[in-house]
């Protein structure tokens, strides 16, 4: 899958930031990198800001909607996207991402993400069996 070309830059309280170097397999027909990858790169993104704040209180989180507004297409180079949280509640995440090319915005998302209590003895979601430490994103 795509996501695994995605690179963690920086994650902290105030943001999330992934990098993805733009691969020729990711191209559509007209080549140029495929709308889904880049929603892929923002909802990642906003995923982890959002998990970053809410994994230490018992909770994950998954995606409830997701809405990207793309600029211009992406042919080649490094793209950053950068995620925040706009406003973290007890059941909801409000978020906002940009993709950039070369400091120039690509692309935007909004998304809202669901806040799920763990429950006693729950493992977390992003755990992989057979291991103690949750996976990044």
């Amino acid at each position: 899958m795509f996501e695994k070309q995605f690179a963690l830059v920086e994650v902290n309280q105030e943001h999330a930031v992934f990098r993805y170097p733009v691969l020729e397999e990711h191209y559509n027909a007209i080549r140029v990198v495929h709308g889904g990858v880049i929603a892929a790169l923002l909802d990642t993104v906003m995923g982890v800001a959002v998990a970053f704040r809410v994994r230490p209180l018992g909770c994950f989180n998954t995606a409830a909607t997701l809405t990207v507004s793309f600029f211009q297409p992406v042919r080649e180079g490094e793209v950053l996207a950068e995620g925040r949280v706009l406003r973290l509640g007890k059941r909801i995440a409000f978020t906002e991402a940009t993709a950039t090319l070369a400091g120039v915005p690509v692309a935007h998302a909004t998304a809202t993400f669901a806040v799920i209590p763990l429950k006693p003895g729950q493992p977390h979601p992003a755990t992989r069996p057979g291991t103690e430490k949750p996976q990044p994103g």
